[in-house]
């Protein structure tokens, strides 16, 4: 029950903002106040992740999950791609997703593992996390 309850806060949320971006056209105040919120939120989660989640555990589903990730990281790359092209003054949202997803990759790649697969996640996030730099520098310039 708690967690629908989060689930129908951040969806009414989210309809909140829609509609008064729709009506009104100007920014919305109390919108940093609910996100700081949110964050305050998610503390608790954080704390019994640490404290109650066992330590090792088996993932059925490993290869689909990583695999939806990489798929996220080429649809991202190359949406930034397109829209750097197309419409340079937009790329900042696809670049900002990019970077995220790089980043996500690349401490999903190295944190869990040992021994050689250490050493093979650390050659991946030196491909993820340059790139994930680069379009960072995209996002965060304004471009022609």
């Amino acid at each position: 029950p708690t967690l629908l309850t989060v689930v129908a806060a951040v969806i009414a949320l989210c309809v909140l903002v829609i509609r008064s971006q729709l009506a009104a056209g100007a920014p919305v105040r109390w919108l940093p106040v609910a996100l700081t919120i949110a964050a305050l939120a998610l503390v608790p989660s954080l704390v019994v992740a640490l404290t109650v989640v066992p330590a090792a555990q088996t993932a059925h589903h490993l290869r689909l999950a990583w695999t939806g990730l990489d798929v996220f990281e080429v649809v991202a790359l190359a949406s930034t791609a397109f829209t750097l092209q197309r419409r340079p003054a937009r790329v900042a949202v696809p670049a900002t997703v990019t970077v995220t997803l790089l980043l996500c990759d690349a401490w999903i790649n190295i944190v869990p593992v040992n021994g050689l697969a250490f050493y093979e996640a650390l050659a991946m996030g030196l491909v993820e996390l340059p790139l994930a730099a680069l379009s960072l520098w995209v996002a965060t310039h304004n471009l022609p």
